[in-house]
């Protein structure tokens, strides 16, 4: 009877060490899986504070970073792109739709031609933070990150000498 109580005791003490081995493996796996979420984050830390949001007729980017950002609109057809410039810290831009269509009418009236107000809503932001990634923000939507900066995209470049990108405000939140 005693060495049946020993055994049964010692098979008890072995299916616990194993729940409990089980239970560490888990916690640590969790806590890896944690750990890259958060480095994810911290790698997007710098895009996710640059908005972009398209009302009725207007588009407005806000960098709420406290650092420079290089940014450029992009719509893939027709295949044009608008560069931004850098954006300062802490400030953001109102773009009138209507403004900006007859700006590309001017650079280029064969794009414009082929425009219209639905083709504006397909617009996105890339932007290149300070640690050189490149991210691309939908109107609205959320964060991705994509190739590097490299050559910019194919198609008409129309330098935004505008007013509009000329004038930014104070943006409505600011920090790193």
């Amino acid at each position: 009877m005693g060495t049946l109580i020993t055994v049964l005791a010692a098979l008890g003490g072995l299916i616990l060490g194993i729940r409990a081995e089980q239970r560490a493996t888990k916690e640590e796996s969790r806590a890896v899986n944690e750990e890259k979420e958060a480095s994810v984050r911290d790698k997007s830390a710098y895009a996710r504070r640059v908005d972009f949001y398209q009302h009725m007729s207007t588009l407005t980017i806000i960098n709420g970073s406290s650092r420079v950002m290089d940014m450029r609109l992009v719509l893939r057809k027709p295949d044009v792109w608008w560069d931004l410039q850098a954006l300062p810290p802490c400030q953001q831009f109102d773009i009138p739709t209507g403004l900006l269509k007859s700006a590309m009418s001017a650079k280029e009236p064969r794009v414009a031609k082929h425009l219209t107000d639905g083709d504006l809503s397909r617009l996105q932001l890339e932007l290149r933070d300070p640690n050189g990634r490149v991210w691309r923000r939908d109107s609205g939507g959320l964060v991705a990150r994509v190739g590097d900066w490299g050559r910019p995209p194919k198609g008409l470049r129309v330098v935004s000498s505008e007013p509009w990108n000329m004038g930014p405000e104070k943006s409505p939140y600011c920090g790193d």
